[in-house]
């Protein structure tokens, strides 16, 4: 099948050949003002041609002009497009960012609400008196007013009221020693230090998130400089490509 720009070209040159043989006009002359003035003639020629076959033919407009032209990036429509998929891109991980540091606050909080309250209770405890070291002075003070006693009678009422604090004591006692072993544990668990440990720990935390929070935001600030970046190259060199 025969090109139709092809088939176009070569009617308006044979036209431009035969119209140089015409009599009383010299041929170098006409034949080289005809082919100037042609072209313009060719290139609408070869475009009557092709649309009439049912072939439109692309053509390539001139850089930066035309309707054909790329915008580029530089159009604020695009880069606006642009931002806001990208801001999609990192919102999750911002979002994500932005709640490990509100919880390593909460957690810092708490820490030092409990590290107050453990201290309170430490000053509490200083003036809290030890019952069993009064049912030891009693128990013994009793026996020896049982050595005192007089008569039969005295002596069978003050022992059995020794026997009655000396059972108390032992139940004291062994309630204490399980009291003393709980309240050490909660010490080592809850007490002043360990909550001044976990206040510490609570702060470290919070400044690695927040740490962590500034490195996702300047990972985002990255990829912004490099969308800028390319806006303004899609700007300068766009009319090049």
């Amino acid at each position: 099948m025969v090109d139709p720009r092809m088939q176009a070209a070569n009617q308006v040159a044979d036209e431009v050949l035969r119209s140089a043989h015409e009599p009383g006009v010299r041929f170098g002359f006409l034949a080289s003002a005809r082919r100037v003035r042609s072209w313009p003639l060719v290139l609408s020629s070869i475009s009557r041609v092709c649309m009439t076959n049912g072939v439109p033919q692309p053509t390539t407009s001139v850089a930066g002009s035309g309707p054909n032209q790329n915008p580029g990036l530089g159009e604020s429509g695009e880069s606006d497009r642009l931002a806001h998929a990208l801001s999609l891109r990192f919102e999750p991980h911002l979002q994500a960012a932005a709640a490990a540091v509100r919880a390593a606050e909460q957690e810092l909080a708490q820490a030092s609400e409990q590290l107050e309250h453990a201290r309170q209770q430490a000053a509490d405890a200083r003036y809290r008196s030890d019952p069993l070291v009064f049912m030891r002075a009693s128990v013994k003070e009793e026996v020896e007013a049982l050595g005192r006693k007089t008569t039969e009678k005295k002596a069978r009422a003050a022992y059995r009221y020794l026997v009655d604090r000396a059972v108390e004591l032992a139940e004291g006692e062994v309630q204490g020693f399980v009291a003393d072993q709980a309240a050490a544990e909660r010490e080592r668990q809850e007490g002043v230090e360990a909550r001044v440990q976990a206040e510490r720990e609570a702060l470290a935390k919070l400044e690695a998130a927040r740490e962590m929070q500034g490195r996702v935001r300047e990972a985002e600030q990255r990829a912004n400089d490099g969308l800028a970046l390319m806006v303004q190259k899609s700007a300068a060199y766009g009319d090049t490509e």
